[in-house]
């Protein structure tokens, strides 16, 4: 008992010491609260940047059709498996659908987007589709005419893009790109399927996407392919081919 007592009070004398322990981490532990506080107050001070950052990629592998006419909504509302009222819709000016065949069955994915009111010339619907069929949709809309007032033409003067932010909570949050040259977007609007692909901008082949929308750089249209494929979004036309030769 006794060596207990004289432990406690050389331990105690150590720790009230002037050049004791206690004094050494009493000294430490106020330096290290000053230097915490220091650094959550230049965190709060420093200017938060909330402009969202996007990536360009090129869609070479997609097609624009014009469908211009008196006729085309109706046209098209026969053949597709969306409805094109919605398309007369002042919110609405992008749908995604499926062109049908004549028994009624599921041939190609496409992308409409409205032209109402452009201010370029450009009138009726864009149809977006996969580059390798688009002989097979030019010749499948001339026998769907039928003395329709109706005209298709391909459109290689007009360049789509896809648009994804660095970041994924500003796609959940459904940021828009922000514009520089509205003049020069034709089309700017989010991906019908899901935001998670992010937005479609349509534009002339001779514009620069970064005159377009800033914080923009261009990215690899095979990371584009990637990203697509990790969230499931695959070409119909693949998923036909596979289930014809399955």
């Amino acid at each position: 008992m006794q060596r207990v007592i004289l432990f406690s009070s050389a331990f105690r004398a150590i720790l009230t010491g002037s050049g004791g322990l206690h004094a050494r981490y009493s000294r430490c532990s106020r330096r290290e609260n000053v230097c915490r506080t220091q650094l959550r107050k230049h965190s709060r001070d420093q200017p938060s940047d909330n402009t969202v950052h996007f990536r360009c990629f090129s869609l070479p592998h997609r097609t624009l059709i014009s469908v211009s006419g008196q006729d085309t909504t109706s046209f098209l509302q026969g053949i597709i498996t969306n409805d094109m009222a919605l398309l007369e819709e002042d919110a609405v000016c992008v749908m995604y659908a499926h062109i049908l065949s004549v028994q009624g069955r599921t041939l190609y994915d496409i992308i409409l987007y409205s032209l109402k009111g452009n201010p370029d010339g450009f009138n009726g619907v864009l149809l977006e589709c996969d580059s390798t069929v688009q002989d097979s949709i030019m010749q499948l809309l001339k026998v769907y005419k039928i003395r329709r007032k109706v005209n298709f033409s391909l459109c290689p003067s007009l360049s789509l893009w896809a648009l994804l932010p660095q970041n994924k909570a500003a796609v959940l949050g459904q940021s828009k790109p922000d514009v520089t040259a509205a003049d020069k977007v034709l089309v700017l609007e989010q991906d019908p399927r899901t935001e998670l692909v992010g937005w479609r901008m349509i534009t002339s082949c001779q514009n620069n996407p970064h005159e377009i929308i800033s914080a923009c750089r261009e990215g690899n249209t095979e990371e584009y392919h990637r990203h697509r494929y990790e969230i499931g979004i695959k070409p119909l036309v693949l998923l036909l081919r596979i289930i014809l030769t399955s």
